[in-house]
């Protein structure tokens, strides 16, 4: 589901991406992506890269990135 397309934003986007930037990748509502992307947290596939950049309401927001168990996790998933 959505945390499988948050992963997979974030796998393609080096250094990392925003919460806004991984829900306009996926077409998605910012607020069903971002708990998703603390769940992955939680599970150890991402990580607070400890930078930050204005969103478009001027607001700082984590910069999130996969971290090498979340690329060996989607890579058990593709065979």
């Amino acid at each position: 589901g959505l945390r499988l397309q948050a992963l997979q934003s974030l796998a393609s986007a080096q250094p990392g991406l925003t919460g806004s930037q991984v829900a306009a990748k996926m077409g998605a509502w910012l607020y069903s992506v971002k708990p998703r992307l603390t769940e992955l947290q939680r599970m150890g596939l991402v990580a607070d890269s400890e930078r930050r950049e204005k969103n478009e309401r001027g607001r700082h927001e984590v910069v999130w990135q996969i971290t090498e168990r979340g690329k060996q996790w989607l890579k058990s998933l593709s065979g």
